[in-house]
């Protein structure tokens, strides 16, 4: 198509619409400005409406998945032809080996997850056009449209590289300064190519099907009969960021390109001494590669290969007899916590060793997807000592394990979640501080959106009979998850309204399992939601509770199952205003009302209830009670004294309300008849040690 005659009937096009002042929405190929102006769900991309698409395949007709400001969109076939007499539109490149337009890339990762390769660094093309390892692939051209500029063409040939003066180890060990650019590598060497140093976000995966697969040097099999490799004696051994330098030795090794890993793209690389049989690759290896001994993948003029087991990557080490000038390796590792961060990239593991992280760190914030191995929570401390005190802030997906905190005295959080949509994994860690004072231990803040936090391990213990709150979950629609460990808190200056867990969340979840929450003998809040309007899914399995479950919201949902609440003298076990709440195979020891419910429907199975001071259950306000039906039985037990004022079961209700339910429940190990009792003015509706109705008009019907 004549591109001037196309750009004129772009423009009629256009001024028609505008004149007529329609709404109408435009259909697929229609001109347009903005996505609003085509039908959905049609996006404008390159002046006119298309289709979005995952793959190639989502096109009609041979078009292809393009991108555009990071969105994929269909190309027709038609538009795609580009050379002498065409051009590629704003943002494509041509690639001239076919004189088709092709969306731009420097690695796999600005490609089509999955289903594209970046070729020559250049530009990207559908996997299934690679099928048969054409050699012709790397063959591209830089030509592009009207102001998206030019991009050199890919290297090729075995010319020798280009000289690098920066140190490195030839099958050995790794470069001591290879966190600093080394000199000379702007251009590129010849067989290979150098980009910028790595910004640290972790590699890119390659797609499964472009992944190199291994020789099999036993039977001489593999995926190029043409391509072998020579495994190598012993991996040397090298952390992320750290330059390398590896010889291959095999045979059909012509044209190497395209290295991996341990899966993972490397971005920086210069390749040497070329030929059919060998050739050296210098390196800087990837962040994001799990630690391990990991394989080298590669690409050649006759397809996919692997050297493999050529490299022990190693964490980033850290130690109280390390320098923060070292390598930062197990053997040689660096000083401080903060060097090592500042060393990371995304995806990297930071290994700790003993003692106290005290002097010298600044503790910067921890970036997205981090993993920070301590030696257990009673061996590797971090301790604030700045001025003023800061916080252990995450800033994205992490992990951390087998660390103590102290002196981290931020108020509202010593441990802070604050970005949207993370998953953070804390396991066997501790606080040394009583941080009375100090509201918020682990601060999960209202902007951590969707956040999801896991806080683990039998040997976690997170806060005391004297912390404050030891979490405080702000974020809305996020989670929290509570496994194993020792939580305590919400006795702070007799302030019991505080709690082991404050949530104030507008929308949120926790889960207890197996976990210890409240210090022995304590009448502090456990778990407290004191807002009412906010949708709170609480969910306590095979807990030990010691204090008090407190939830306002008439939204609230609690479910707790085999667990055990054992409660200080004039405490409370559950009190309960919210929607729905479900107890099964719970036992209640000591404490006053060992569930207090004032709203919503509560049902209770198999729970036993003993040596409470008032009531084992106290039925308020609009409250409904199921202790069994005719069709399910209860199978609760209620053991307490037979003194006056003491029930089992309490009808405290003041307004008339629904009948409570009660079968295969026994009370001092009696078991009432099936019947009604309602409570009236003539009638006394009390057995003593057993159940009680306060208000006429109300009644419990036994099955």
């Amino acid at each position: 198509m004549n591109r001037s005659r196309f750009l004129i009937r772009t423009c009629l096009v256009a001024i028609a619409a505008a004149s007529c002042n329609s709404d109408k929405k435009l259909e697929l190929g229609g001109s347009c400005s903005l996505n609003s102006d085509c039908t959905s769900p049609l996006l404008c991309k390159f002046g006119s409406c298309r289709k979005a698409c995952m793959t190639s395949v989502d096109c009609d007709n041979g078009g292809r998945c393009v991108t555009a400001d990071g969105v994929a969109v269909c190309q027709a076939q038609t538009e795609s032809i580009c050379g002498a007499n065409a051009t590629c539109s704003v943002g494509l490149v041509c690639r001239t080996v076919d004189n088709t337009c092709r969306s731009p890339c420097t690695s796999t990762g600005g490609c089509l997850l999955g289903t594209q390769t970046c070729i020559g660094g250049t530009v990207c093309v559908d996997t299934t056009e690679l099928a048969g390892n054409d050699a012709s692939a790397g063959a591209v051209d830089g030509s592009a449209g009207p102001d998206a500029g030019s991009v050199g063409d890919a290297p090729a040939g075995d010319a020798p590289s280009q000289a690098n003066d920066g140190p490195s180890v030839v099958g050995g060990d790794a470069s001591p300064g290879a966190d600093a650019p080394a000199t000379g590598t702007d251009a590129p060497a010849t067989g290979g190519r150098d980009t910028a140093a790595s910004t640290g976000d972790g590699g890119v995966l390659v797609p499964p099907d472009l992944r190199p697969t291994i020789w099999d040097s036993s039977t001489g099999t593999g995926s190029d009969a043409t391509i072998s490799v020579t495994a190598v004696a012993t991996p040397i051994s090298a952390r992320a960021g750290e330059e390398i330098t590896l010889t291959v030795s095999g045979a059909g090794l012509t044209g190497p390109d395209h290295f991996t890993l341990g899966g993972v793209v490397v971005d920086k690389f210069q390749v040497s001494g070329a030929s059919d049989v060998t050739f050296t690759v210098k390196l800087t290896v990837p962040h994001g590669i799990t630690p391990g001994i990991v394989d080298l993948g590669f690409t050649c003029v006759g397809g996919q290969a692997v050297a493999p087991a050529v490299l022990q990557v190693t964490p980033i080490a850290v130690s109280l007899t390390g320098a923060d000038v070292n390598r930062g390796t197990p053997d040689n590792p660096f000083r401080t916590f903060t060097k090592a961060v500042q060393t990371a990239g995304v995806g990297d593991t930071i290994q700790v060793g003993e003692g106290e992280f005290k002097t010298g760190e600044t503790w910067p914030t921890l970036f997205d997807k981090l993993t920070v191995l301590g030696a257990g929570p009673t061996k590797t401390t971090f301790t604030c000592a700045t001025s003023p005190t800061v916080s252990f802030t995450f800033a994205g997906d992490a992990t951390v394990k087998g660390i103590a905190f102290g002196g981290f005295l931020v108020a509202y959080g010593s441990i802070v979640v604050s970005q949207p949509r993370t998953t953070v994994l804390l396991e066997s860690i501790r606080n040394t501080d009583v941080l009375a004072a100090h509201s918020g231990l682990l601060q999960i803040n209202s902007s951590a959106t969707s956040a999801k936090v896991t806080v683990a391990g039998k040997d976690t213990v997170l806060g005391t009979a004297s912390t404050w709150d030891a979490i405080k979950l702000d974020a809305p629609y996020s989670s929290l998850v509570l496994q194993d460990g020792t939580f305590a808190g919400g006795s702070y200056g007799g302030y019991s309204e505080h709690s082991v867990v404050w949530i104030t969340a507008s929308t949120a979840s926790v889960r207890v399992q197996g976990a210890t929450l409240g210090a022995p003998s304590s009448a502090a809040y456990v778990l407290h939601n004191p807002s009412t309007g906010q949708e709170i899914d609480i969910d306590v399995e095979k807990a030990t509770i010691n204090g008090l479950i407190h939830l306002d919201s008439s939204l609230a949902t609690l479910a707790v199952a085999d667990s055990s609440f054992a409660l200080a003298s004039g405490a409370t076990g559950i009190s309960f205003s919210g929607k729905t709440a479900i107890v099964t195979n719970t036992s209640f020891v000591g404490g006053k009302d060992q569930i207090s419910a004032s709203a919503g429907q509560v049902t209770v199975r198999t729970s036993k209830f003993s040596t409470y001071e008032s009531h084992g259950i106290n039925v308020s306000g609009t409250a409904q009670l199921d202790l069994g039906t005719a069709t399910d039985s209860g199978g609760n037990e209620f053991t307490g004294s037979k003194a006056s004022g003491i029930y089992g079961l309490y009808d405290s209700r003041l307004a008339v309300g629904p009948t409570i339910t009660v079968s295969g429940t026994s009370f001092n190990g009696v078991i009432p008849p099936a019947g009604v009792v309602t409570k009236s003015t003539v009638l006394a509706a009390c057995e003593p040690g057993a159940y009680c109705i306060n208000t006429n008009g109300n009644s419990i019907t036994f099955f």
